[in-house]
């Protein structure tokens, strides 16, 4: 009896063990497949990506269920998969199953917990649902700076995000100061001659690009330009591509073109040596110097620039839906509305109109960009009673569904109807409109904007 005992003392913590073991093996082979995932995820080899997720999936059920924590996992990066597939509405519910796996398991101050509301947060901002993803950002950033501290990377990423959604959606003033905190927390952590705090110097200036406040974006582009030349002697990153690109047009919008056109022409010769001439950066390049050309009025070379972008994307991508192809496509009907070739441009903006309508949706003001720019087609036509109704619709979006009047679309569409008002002799409609604008405008320039940057 005795040796029968201490026998079963010496095998039964063996035992327990090896199962222990046995059960962190398994779970190190469910991680690094779903690690897997993630990587084929940014290499855009999605089919590769969701076996994995696959392959996961199967263990996890098997050995601990639906209930478990490794499950929120697989469904996390079932969503990922999604939302790359452009499945939205997998992605939604693959997202949501993970926040509430994570809720009941880790709690509502749960770094993972805060992940999960960053990422339905991205979805939701994707489609067009501004309000839903600031909630959801606002929760996550939170969360991240209680539980994480305010240098750790995931807030930084909270702070990006929600200065993205302000500056997309139009509320700048509500960007600055979170790009400004953005700004502090980058140079403090990382030093200024970092591609980090550049790339946080170039999202600053951007905002004020948008806002019209070029005066304080100019430096701001030229320092990161600065550091990335003479500090860090790289003249390829993207970050610096990007500065360039905003730099110039900057300078094109205040009507510096000869400072312009060479940066533009530097940003399409560093992507054609980078990416290679088939590629969606190197066809933004092709629009963006087309757009140059087309302000100075060389509608020939700006037509040709536009027209082998459009090539590239159809014949050499076989891409139709990347936003670029949308945005030549849009820039190229309104170079055809400029120079009075209306029956090329229509067709193409009700392309656009179409491929908007589907990405970014209807609830994303570049839908209603587009949208406008349609309704200045046929104002440009004198077809007012096309013109009108569109107008209508686009400042209603505006006003009621995003509840921003001080977006730039907003101003010009109204400024727009007012015009069309004026054209048709109801003078009182276009006064009224006029003034309104008027006053928009006014206090959108006067609105202080909080936050002071921190040197």
């Amino acid at each position: 009896m005795r040796n029968w005992l201490l026998l079963f003392l010496v095998v039964f913590p063996f035992s327990a063990f090896s199962q222990e073991a046995d059960t962190a093996a398994v779970a190190r082979q469910v991680d690094s497949l779903l690690e897997v995932s993630r990587r084929f995820c940014d290499e855009s080899k999605l089919d590769s990506a969701r076996a994995g997720v696959e392959a996961a999936e199967k263990i996890v059920l098997k050995e601990w269920g639906k209930g478990s924590l490794a499950y929120g996992d697989v469904c996390f990066h079932y969503g990922r998969v999604s939302y790359f597939l452009e499945k939205y509405a997998e992605a939604e519910l693959s997202w949501l199953e993970a926040l509430d796996i994570r809720e009941k398991l880790l709690g509502k101050e749960h770094p993972d917990y805060a992940k999960s509301l960053n990422n339905l947060g991205f979805l939701y901002r994707k489609t067009g649902d501004a309000e839903k993803a600031e909630k959801l950002y606002l929760e996550a950033r939170a969360i991240r700076k209680k539980a994480l501290g305010e240098e750790h990377p995931d807030y930084l990423i909270s702070l990006d995000n929600l200065a993205d959604l302000y500056n997309e959606t139009g509320r700048y003033e509500k960007a600055v100061p979170v790009y400004l905190e953005d700004l502090a927390i980058r140079e403090k952590f990382f030093g200024k001659e970092n591609p980090e705090y550049c790339g946080s110097l170039i999202n600053l200036a951007l905002t004020y690009n948008n806002i019209g406040q070029y005066k304080k974006a100019e430096p701001l582009l030229l320092e990161a330009k600065t550091i990335f030349e003479a500090g860090l002697n790289d003249t390829e990153h993207p970050y610096y591509v990007n500065g360039l690109s905003i730099l110039a047009n900057l300078y094109s919008i205040t009507g510096q073109f000869a400072k312009a056109e060479p940066l533009l022409l530097d940003v399409l010769a560093i992507r054609k040596r980078k990416s290679g001439e088939a590629h969606p950066l190197y066809c933004g390049s092709l629009i963006n110097l087309a757009i140059l050309y087309k302000n100075l009025g060389q509608y020939e070379k700006a037509e040709q620039l536009l027209l082998e972008a459009r090539h590239i994307f159809e014949d050499k991508l076989n891409n139709t839906e990347h936003p670029y192809y949308a945005n030549g496509l849009n820039n190229l009907a309104i170079l055809y509305h400029a120079i009075g070739q209306y029956e090329k441009a229509e067709p193409i903006l009700l392309d656009v109109l179409t491929f908007m309508e589907k990405q970014p949706g209807k609830g994303h003001p570049r839908y209603w960009g587009s949208l406008a720019n349609l309704a200045n087609l046929y104002y440009g036509m004198g077809q007012y009673e096309k013109a009108e109704p569109i107008y209508l619709e686009a400042n209603s979006f505006f006003e009621v569904e995003l509840n921003n009047r001080e977006h730039a679309y907003y101003i010009n569409g109204l400024h727009n109807l007012a015009d069309l008002y004026r054209n048709i002799g109801n003078y009182e409609k276009a006064e009224a409109l006029y003034l309104d604008t008027r006053d928009i405008r006014e206090k959108r320039w006067a609105k202080p904007i909080s936050g002071m940057r921190k040197v």
